[in-house]
This record gives C-alpha cells, structure tokens and sequence, in this order.
C-alpha cells in the first residue's frame, strides 16, 4: 500500500463517452480497473458521469451536483442564452461534507481535462453573468471555494484542443451529424423497454432520434429530427464538437483562470514518429528510391508506431491533416504528432497556463502546471484499454502516489 501525506477522495471525471457506474459501467468501468486499485491502497474513489453530447459548461454543473449531492444547476444566464432547461437530474452526492478540510482530488481524462479545470475555476472565480440575473444562484457560481479541491491530473487531456473531429468531417463529410444520431440511438436504445419509454435526452436540446415501436415493442419506424440537429450543431459552448475542438479550446482558455489553490499536473502520450524516421538510412545499390521533393513530403507526415494499437487509423488521421482555409482552425505540422487521438502538443499543459517540468513533490506548489514526461502511449492507454494488467496499475499508481503526497 502507498504512503499517503493526503487521502482525500478521488473522482475520476471521464471524457467523451461520459459515462460513469451505472449502467454499461457496471460491466465495463470506464476507467477500467482504476477505481478498484484507487481503493485498494485507502483512497475513497468515484466515477462521475455525463449527458453524453453535453458540452464543458454543462458537464462542469453536472460534475458539481455529483459530488456535493442535489439537483444540477445550469444557470439561468446560460439556460437563457442557448434556450435549454435549467434544471437537470439530482443525484445523492459523491462526499456529502466537501468542504476545505475534506477535499477531493480530481483524475480527468481526455474531455474530461477542460470540465475538471472549469469546475476549479468556477469554485474559485464563481460566474459574473449568472451573478447578474438576479435569480437565486448556485453555490458553484458565487465562488469563494476554490480551496475545495487538492489537486487536478489529466490524462491525455484536452488542454488545447484537438483536430480529430475537424479532420473526420474533412475527409468524411457529415460525421459529427452521424455521431450525434448514432449517440442519440444509444441513448433510446440502452433497453428494450427504452423503445416504448423514448429514452434519456442526447443533447441539451432533447434527442433528435425517436423509436417507435407497436404494441409487441417490435420496430415500427425511425423518426429524426433534423432541426434539432442543426440546432446542436450551431450550439457552440453547449456544443461538444465545438468545445473539443481548437477553437472551442482557445475560447475557453481566455476565459478560465487558473485557481490558486490547486496543483496541477498534466500527463502526456504520443504515439507517432516523423514518416522522415523510416526512411533508408543508407543508399542501396540501386539508389535511394525516395528523391528530394518525395523526402520533403514525408517530413511534414506524422505516421503511428506500434504502440498506437487500435488507435493507428485515427493517429494516422490526424498525423497528415492540415488545414489552411479560412472558415476553419489553421492546423499546420505542429499538430501532426498525437496519441491517437489528441495532438501531443495540446495534451500538454494548457498553452495559456505557467507550467514546469515535475521534480519532486516538495518542489511543486499551487497554482502552477507540472508536466510529466511524455511516455509512449496512446489514448486509450490511460483508461486501461489492451494494456496489460500490470502497466496500468504502474500508471494508476504513479497518479495515485501524485495527488496523495503533492504539496
């Protein structure tokens, strides 16, 4: 078992996928066998979960309501602006009595990294604009609580965006249209009494999908709302695709600040090498086949090694996309090497943040980033996916040795 300065507990805040212990999590964690291994050494530990084509704001309301317990609160401001509900589902609380003497530690992986980082802000900073309506607010918004969370790691975190998704929609058109119906399935689907019921809301706007089933709850049509799909795709900050791309990412790292009272760390995979690396070194008799210009075109590719594993179509993706035209990011090479699924450079700590390299834990203090080395694994490597049983308890363990003994 680990020595432990702090015990706090740990809620582990997943990434696109949201979901959390209920449900398919029961059979297959999310985080795989981290929360077990979390609470094998002492450590009270929680999975949060999240309306699954819910953007950062909305995943941040809901990762509060979760841990402190009742009914999550999106705000009227924000309510207001994009025309959603306000109000959402209540949950039971994961630490009753968070306070500054009982904190948590959050591990945040992928899309989950910007949801972990806007929860701290808002504890610290509160939100000016729902200050403003003059409702009465949640605590989240008024702020003054910065100091209720210990530490924040992220996993592959989505710092600064990434391109995986302006990529898809580039070569495939329509895939994040596709992605919200065959999520909105999922969510009507989950059960055979789903079909009769409807099911749970996909989007912030309701689920464009509706299964009608007959009497006998076979199949009896598909309906698909194509208006509300335009509507969640113009959404921006409730937006999911939006709010994980570059320019979701930009917009909300000018707005967040960092909380003072936080440490922060920030762990990194990459699993692409410069199509340059596999070249011939040395001529054959017959001469180097690759000519000048063919060398020069390889060095702006970023290819996947074997490390990548199932991740290499996507890793390969993103490692020859780029992007000049002006009604989207600029994605030049500096985008190129990933993890699979995340840019290296934008899982790194956040671009707009002080960070240093991690030493030592008596050298680290709050309020700042520290980056760990970046190791040779790909995206679903830090949640456990076809890794081998024992080098992901090396990695469970090693952030689990961080937040209890940092500071």
């Amino acid at each position: 078992m680990l020595e432990k300065k702090y015990s706090y507990p740990i809620i582990l805040v997943p990434g696109l996928c949201a979901y959390g212990e209920k449900g398919l999590g029961k059979k297959k964690p999310y985080f795989g066998q981290a929360s077990a291994i979390i609470k094998e050494n002492g450590v009270d530990c929680y999975t949060a979960t999240f309306t699954g084509l819910n953007g950062v704001w909305n995943r941040a309301c809901e990762l509060y309501a979760q841990i402190v317990g009742g009914t999550v609160d999106y705000g009227q401001a924000h309510a207001e602006r994009y025309g959603t509900a306000r109000y959402g589902a209540t949950y039971e609380g994961f630490v009753k009595n968070w306070s500054s003497k009982n904190k948590v530690s959050l591990v945040a992986y992928g899309f989950g990294a910007p949801v972990a980082r806007l929860l701290a802000h808002l504890l610290e900073y509160g939100s000016v604009k729902e200050q403003k309506t003059g409702e009465k607010i949640s605590p989240l918004f008024r702020g003054g609580m910065g100091d209720y969370i210990h530490a924040i790691v992220t996993l592959a975190g989505n710092n600064d965006g990434t391109t995986f998704f302006q990529a898809a929609d580039y070569y495939v058109p329509f895939t994040k249209v596709a992605t919200v119906a065959a999520w909105s399935v999922k969510s009507v689907v989950s059960s055979v009494k789903d079909l009769i019921k409807g099911g749970a809301k996909s989007t912030p706007y309701g689920n464009p999908i509706e299964i009608v089933a007959n009497g006998s709850g076979n199949l009896k049509f598909i309906n698909v709302d194509k208006e509300l799909i335009q509507a969640y795709e113009d959404a921006g900050r409730d937006n999911v695709f939006f709010d994980a791309g570059l320019e979701g990412m930009a917009q909300l790292n000018k707005l967040l600040k960092i909380n003072p009272n936080v440490y922060y760390i920030a762990y990194t995979g990459e699993v692409t090498k410069d199509a340059n690396d596999f070249l011939p070194k040395k001529k054959s008799k017959r001469g180097n086949p690759f000519t000048k210009k063919k060398k020069a075109n390889l060095l702006m590719l970023s290819v996947p090694t074997k490390e990548a594993g199932i991740t290499a179509p996507s890793a390969l993706l993103i490692g020859f996309f780029k992007n000049f035209l002006p009604d989207a990011p600029l994605v030049n090479e500096v985008y190129q090497c990933n993890d699979g699924f995340m840019p290296t450079n934008c899982s790194l700590a956040p671009s707009t943040e002080a960070y240093e390299s991690f030493r030592y834990f008596d050298d680290c203090r709050p309020g700042i980033w520290y980056q760990m080395p970046i190791e040779n694994r790909n995206h679903l490597a830090f949640i456990g996916r076809f890794q081998k049983p024992n080098q992901y308890r090396d990695l469970v363990e090693d952030y689990l040795d961080m937040v209890c003994n940092i500071g």
